[in-house]
C-alpha cells in the first residue's frame, strides 16, 4: 500500500521497515502527532533536497524525542519511469533508538510516496 509523505509516512516507513505490526511497546507508538509532523516534514525535506548521504534531523522540544533521515541512494525506474530514493531514518524516544530502511519514489504529482 503506498502512502503519501504529507499524510503520515513516517509511520508507514517505520511498519515497512520493520516489516511487523505495531506493538504497544514500539517506538511508532510513542511518538506523538506533533513528532509524527516534524518526522514527515524532515522526511519530504530530505528526500527532495539532499544528496544522498547527508542527513536532516529533527526533533520535538516538548517530547525530547528526536529523529534524522538520510537518503542512501537515488535512481530512475525503468516502468514507469519515475525518481526513487532508498532511504534510513533513525528514530530515539525515551533513550530507545531504531532504524528504518525504506524506498520513495516520485509519482505523477510529483509527490514522493513509499513503495513497500
Amino acid at each position: 500500500m503506498k502512502t503519501q509523505i504529507a499524510i503520515g509516512l513516517v509511520l508507514s516507513l517505520m511498519l515497512a521497515g520493520c516489516g511487523s505490526m505495531q506493538s504497544a511497546g514500539s517506538i511508532e507508538s510513542k511518538l506523538t502527532a506533533e513528532d509524527n509532523r516534524l518526522a514527515d516534514q524532515a522526511a519530504r525535506y530530505a528526500l527532495e533536497n539532499l544528496p544522498s548521504g547527508a542527513s536532516w534531523s529533527w526533533q520535538n522540544p516538548a517530547t525530547g524525542h528526536t529523529g534524522t533521515v538520510k537518503p542512501l541512494r537515488t535512481w530512475i525506474s525503468k516502468q514507469p519511469r519515475r525518481y526513487c530514493r532508498e532511504y534510513q531514518e533513525d528514530i530515539e524516544v525515551s533513550g530507545r533508538s531504531e532504524r528504518f530502511t525504506d524506498v520513495a519514489c516520485r509519482n505523477e504529482r510529483g509527490v514522493w510516496v513509499t513503495e513497500r
